[in-house]
């Protein structure tokens, strides 16, 4: 079984939250998509996210978000470092009890979080070909999704 070069480009955007009213051209500028740059991306076999699921592969970006991996036929399911592996939530644990109001955090929505884990940020399935040229995007808001308060997880 043969490998292929799989090369693209990831852009990352963020969501537009502050305490104070953004002005139009902060809002733009967190809108348009900037370069992912020199982070680590992770390769699981397969379409979903599974932290349980060995990382097959992994590869980093360069300054202008660009990256090249080679990979045999198959589904591939491509996550950043946060998805990696199994995000640990204090959801009111000593530890996040200790913290300032405004600093605890806790998991608003258990099935949220769990669906949002096991997803994708792109999936690629290779066949008999090189695939060259592909591009995703990244969104980041403050917090994964369902998760409220305190700081983002790690």
């Amino acid at each position: 079984m043969g490998r292929y070069t799989v090369s693209g480009t990831i852009t990352e955007t963020h969501e537009v939250l502050s305490g104070i009213r953004p002005t139009e051209d902060m809002e733009r500028e967190w809108k348009r998509p900037k370069p992912y740059a020199n982070k680590t991306m992770y390769v699981r076999l397969g379409s979903t996210n599974k932290y349980t699921k060995k990382v097959y592969r992994r590869f980093t970006t360069d300054s202008a978000g660009k990256f090249i991996i080679s990979l045999p036929p198959g589904k591939y399911c491509i996550v950043q470092q946060p998805k990696r592996d199994r995000l640990k939530i204090p959801d009111y644990t000593a530890q996040n009890k200790q913290l300032r109001n405004f600093e605890q955090y806790q998991v608003a929505d258990k099935k949220c979080f769990d669906d949002w884990y096991a997803s994708c940020d792109t999936t690629i399935e290779v066949k008999d070909k090189n695939l060259l040229d592909i591009r995703f995007n990244i969104h980041f808001g403050w917090n994964p999704p369902c998760v409220s308060g305190g700081p983002i997880p790690q």
